[in-house]
């Protein structure tokens, strides 16, 4: 865990993952530089950009223009998927 923290210093995940194994494994002190280490690498919430709105009624409309595609190419020569009955009488 010591090659792979030092590997990749900027990976939070990796930082992660190492203070959980000292910890398992009773190396507190690892397990604590880890675990601050792993808390200074997280992202701040508030420098995130803010999430990009979906046009769901644009959305709906594209989808309704590509069931209309599909069906227009299917065609009238597309007939019913039920096999013919093979018993005679009824």
């Amino acid at each position: 865990m010591r090659t792979a923290c030092s590997r990749h210093e900027g990976n939070l995940y990796v930082h992660l993952q190492a203070a959980a194994m000292f910890d398992r494994h009773d190396l507190l002190d690892e397990g604590a530089r880890e675990h601050e280490m792993a808390r200074r690498l997280q992202p701040d919430p508030a420098a995130a950009p803010a999430a990009t709105p979906v046009d769901l009624n644009g959305l709906q409309q594209f989808l309704g223009d590509v069931d209309r595609l599909l069906r227009a190419i299917d065609g009238p020569t597309r007939g019913p998927t039920v096999a013919p009955s093979t018993q005679r009488g009824n």
